[in-house]
């Protein structure tokens, strides 16, 4: 894996998030209103997992993953965190 690839998919989600030239759909959406996506990913990567689809699951965890960042990009334009906040979360967690 590039060690670049994570920062290109935060920098995409910036561009669909963007005000004035982002994606509608995306502009609008809300930690709120992105919730019953996230859930459906969670279930399509159970599916996958279920089935032994491993090229499937990974395209599924990629949704999952993607969520996370949209998550995260809401929360950072409310300045409450942002994605890397949540990798030193999990990150001191699994360390502790």
């Amino acid at each position: 894996m590039k060690k670049n690839n994570i920062n290109k998919i935060l920098k995409v989600m910036k561009k669909l998030r963007d005000p004035e030239e982002g994606c509608p759909w995306d502009k609008k959406q809300t930690l709120n209103t992105i919730i019953p996506h996230s859930i459906e990913e969670v279930y399509e990567v159970a599916e996958q997992v279920y089935k032994k689809n491993y090229n499937k699951l990974k395209e599924e965890l990629g949704d999952l993953l993607f969520q996370v960042i949209y998550m995260c990009e809401i929360a950072s334009e409310k300045n409450k965190f942002n994605f890397n906040d949540v990798v030193d979360e999990i990150t001191k967690k699994m360390i502790k």
